[in-house]
């Protein structure tokens, strides 16, 4: 996994929810890169969720980044 999922998963731990082009701008990249990390991510098992209009949010309680 490149560096971008692991910012993205950051990102996503530190906000309750949080839009594409949000997470796009503070990584610097496109909004079509973060749906790949997403789609990524969800394959690897992590639970992301997204709601049209709304944004993005993960189950920070079952999967944590250890220190």
């Amino acid at each position: 996994m490149t560096n971008g999922p692991l910012r993205l998963i950051l990102a996503l731990q530190q906000r309750r929810i949080v839009t594409g082009q949000q997470v796009a701008d503070e990584l610097s990249c496109s909004v079509r890169t973060i749906y790949r990390y997403i789609a990524r991510l969800r394959d690897v098992g992590f639970d992301i969720r997204g709601e049209p209009g709304v944004g993005y949010m993960m189950n920070t309680k079952k999967q944590r980044l250890m220190p």
